[in-house]
Formats: C-alpha cells, structure tokens, sequence
C-alpha cells in the first residue's frame, strides 16, 4: 500500500502543473458562473434599458425638432402687414387718442352718430407664463344713434366685431329714439 501511496505521490507531482492548472480553471469557472454571470447579465440589461431610454429620449428631441422646424417655417412667413394686423387688434398700451379717433370714424363712415364717450382704463387680466406682458383692458361706455331697426342693430354689432380692435360687448341697453347705450371693453398689453 504504501508503494501505491508513493506512486500516488510522484505522480502527483509528475503532473502537479497541470493539476494546479486544471484546478485554477475549476476555480476560475465556478467562480465566473456562480458571480460572474450573473453581473454580466445584469451588465447587459443596464445597456439595453439604457439604450431603449436613449431611444426614447431621442424620438422625443426628433419630434420637438420636427415641431420647431414647423413653428420656425410659420414665423418666417409672417409679412410686415401680419404684424401690423397684430399690433391693431392688440396693440401696446391703451393709446386712447387713437382708440378714440378710430370709434368715431368707424361709426361715422357707416351712418351712425356717436354720442357720449367716455374711455377708462380696467382691470389687468394675469397670464400665467413667465416673461408674458401682462394684458389690460380699457372700459368704453358710448351712446350710438340712428340705428333704426334689427338689421342696422346687427350691421352695429357686425361692424364692432370686424372692423376693430379686440372688443367685447359687456352690456347694451336700448333708450329710445333709435339710441344705444353700450358698453365696451377692448384689450391691450402693457408698456
């Protein structure tokens, strides 16, 4: 028996470079798939679900992209005369000589007498986004006469609707003698 053990031995040690070599491979196999693995795995997830986020990132970036491209083309188009259109129905400040001169023309030039007028400046309407100028109005109280019948009560309210500024008819009142009261708001930004 001993003379097996001592066979064992040199054998042992014939081959105890390859024995440590196989045994360091046992090692480094069982360790990969038992620690290894399993973080590669997880490795690869954290790539693929980062991948699909920046993915996703990147289709949202492409379609806000798309919208600016939208947005800037529609700004390019606008002319000098739009703007002008702009300023008008919106104009900056209350420019009351103007808001004046143009009430009387218009109701003059399509056969109605401005009566009284009395021009005041309103409350201040608040827009919730930053780095917006805030929106005033101007309250006009005015008497119109010589607006006999329905259909020239309509061609009044028609000719207030299209032809001005940004009006709204807050209330009318009738007063005999083909005469109206009304009273008016009409808006503007501020300075």
């Amino acid at each position: 028996m001993e003379n097996l053990k001592n066979k064992s031995v040199k054998i042992f040690i014939k081959y105890f470079d390859y024995i440590l070599l196989l045994l360091i491979i046992a090692i480094f196999l069982t360790s990969f798939f038992a620690y290894f693995s399993p973080k590669l795995k997880d490795i690869k997830n954290i790539k693929n679900v980062k991948f699909a986020k920046g993915e996703e990132i990147y289709k949202h970036d492409l379609y806000y992209f798309e919208e600016l491209k939208f947005f800037y083309k529609e700004y390019e188009s606008i002319t000098e005369k739009d703007i002008e259109k702009i300023d008008s129905a919106l104009p900056i400040g209350p420019k009351f000589p103007e808001l004046l001169a143009g009430l009387e023309s218009l109701f003059k030039n399509n056969g109605f007498e401005l009566g009284d007028i009395i021009l005041s400046k309103g409350e201040i309407i608040e827009i919730k986004e930053q780095n917006t100028p805030f929106i005033k109005t101007v309250k006009i109280n005015l008497t119109i006469n010589k607006v006999s019948g329905y259909q020239v009560y309509k061609r009044m309210l028609s000719i207030l609707e299209n032809n001005f500024p940004i009006i709204d008819v807050k209330f009318i009142n009738y007063q005999g003698n083909n005469a109206y009261s009304l009273e008016l708001t009409t808006y503007y930004m501020e300075e």
